[in-house]
């Protein structure tokens, strides 16, 4: 597959780190060649894959990944371990670090995120009666939950080798 971005002669520092802009290099999603992202220390922090892509004045660094079709936009700022994929959405003055991961359609906006599993998922309502047994209907939901989650560890770990692999 094309690299589908390239980093600019523009940097930052942040916290010790040399971070770059970034260009695209090509049409993907929403984005065309020409296009200006963001900034991200390595190519490790912005997969070349799918829609993906770091925008604005947002910045990328350490281990953190970027992944999927996510967007990190404004001034937001991932850093430490954390990832961002799916359909997630980081943006404002939000920052996503340590272990938090956000996935599926979450929106984090001005809020600090430093560790846990962040969907977007709404809040289950409050259950009047708790029920003796799960009818078979929630447990083959959490069944099919539980096997997503695992297809997109596994995701994370193949594109992670992968990523190993390039350096």
């Amino acid at each position: 597959m094309t690299k589908k971005y390239k980093f600019t002669k523009e940097a930052v520092e942040y916290n010790g780190h040399t971070l770059r802009r970034i260009v695209a290099t090509r049409n993907f999603g929403a984005i065309r060649k020409g296009d200006l992202g963001g900034f991200i220390e390595t190519k490790a922090n912005l997969s070349h894959d799918d829609n993906c892509w770091v925008f604005g004045d947002a910045r990328v660094c350490d281990n953190a990944l970027v992944y999927g079709d996510a967007r990190v936009c404004d001034n937001a700022l991932v850093y430490g371990s954390a990832k961002v994929y799916d359909n997630a959405y980081v943006y404002d003055n939000a920052k996503v670090y340590g272990d938090a991961w956000v996935c599926g359609n979450a929106q984090i906006k001005d809020q600090v995120l430093t560790t846990g599993y962040h969907t977007g998922a709404q809040a289950p309502q409050p259950i009047k009666e708790q029920p003796k047994q799960p009818e078979q209907t929630e447990v083959e939901l959490l069944r099919q939950e539980n096997k997503d989650l695992k297809e997109k560890l596994e995701k994370f770990f193949q594109l992670a080798n992968e990523i190993k692999k390039e350096k």
